[in-house]
């Protein structure tokens, strides 16, 4: 008889809490400081609320990793209770937790423990999670999901265009100038995650749906090609449901049909990078070229 499954992640998938609940995934809260209050990512302090603070305070918050005490502590109950463990996180390359995960992991059996680097952020996780999931309702073992699951991650595609560079430049990622000047163009940075790492991919001026249009435009290039995989889409954003509303709106013109689309809003961690107003378009394609 093969062994139970946990599929567990990090706050940082931004996973909405109906698919929390509904896909029974364990959930690793990353920590947000607030002056001299550690928070618990989407337990103690919600987006909105840390936007209120950095608004009233002119800083941004401090973010910290899950350690691996942490770690351990969550998961030795599951192992005890005959769970196998798979994980998958925020990006090795983009945060230090998978490091704390791993340390925790070497206090178990090896053929227990299963690790996927995700090479991404948002939802760009838990279009993983929400595959291994799948798995593991069709009665896959945990090392069976990481066999299936493994060469998963560059073919996971995530984006996304700010609002403004302030985030950025607060938090040492864009200098003064670069805020300055991006202001004054109105320009608005296009991000993109691949092979683990985030990069500027294009800079459009003016609205915000120029920004948006590149992406949905990247998207719907792909879909006609027949290059998407329909199980999983996400349109993520922090604070700006009306271009969610555009690009939803957008994507039922061109005839799009995916599965399971759903609406993603950005946690304290994500947004304290980005800021109010991001917006980006996730998916999965059949092949990718780098």
């Amino acid at each position: 008889m093969k062994n139970k499954v946990l599929i567990a992640t990090d706050s940082t998938a931004d996973l909405p809490k109906h698919l929390i609940e509904s896909r029974n995934i364990k959930v690793m809260p990353l920590y947000i400081h607030l002056g001299d209050r550690e928070l618990r990512d989407g337990i103690d302090i919600t987006t909105d609320q840390m936007y209120e603070w950095i608004e009233k305070n002119g800083v941004l918050p401090q973010t910290a990793a899950v350690s691996p005490f942490e770690f351990e502590e969550a998961i030795r109950p599951f192992f005890e209770d005959g769970y196998d463990i798979f994980y998958c996180g925020i990006g090795m390359g983009l945060s230090g937790t998978g490091r704390n995960y791993l340390l925790a992991a070497q206090e178990f059996p090896e053929d227990r423990m299963y690790f996927l680097d995700s090479g991404n952020l948002s939802s760009g996780i838990a279009i993983i999670i929400l595959k291994a999931c799948d798995l593991r309702d069709k009665g896959y073992s945990a090392k069976e999901i990481y066999e299936e699951l493994k060469d998963l991650p560059p073919r996971v595609h995530s984006q996304f265009v700010l609002r403004t560079l302030d985030y950025m430049r607060k938090g040492g990622r864009a200098s003064g100038m670069q805020a300055l000047l991006g202001a004054a163009l109105r320009i608005r940075p296009v991000l993109r995650v691949r092979d683990g790492k985030l990069f500027l991919y294009k800079k459009p001026m003016g609205k915000m749906s120029r920004g948006m249009d590149i992406q949905i435009d990247d998207f719907l290039e792909e879909y006609n090609k027949g290059n998407i995989v329909d199980d999983y889409l996400f349109v993520t954003h922090t604070q700006n449901p009306k271009m969610y509303e555009y690009t939803m709106e957008r994507l039922k013109e061109a005839g799009v049909k995916v599965k399971n689309t759903y609406e993603g809003q950005a946690g304290c961690v994500i947004s304290s990078h980005c800021g109010p107003g991001t917006i980006g378009i996730l998916y999965e394609v059949k092949e990718y070229k780098k």
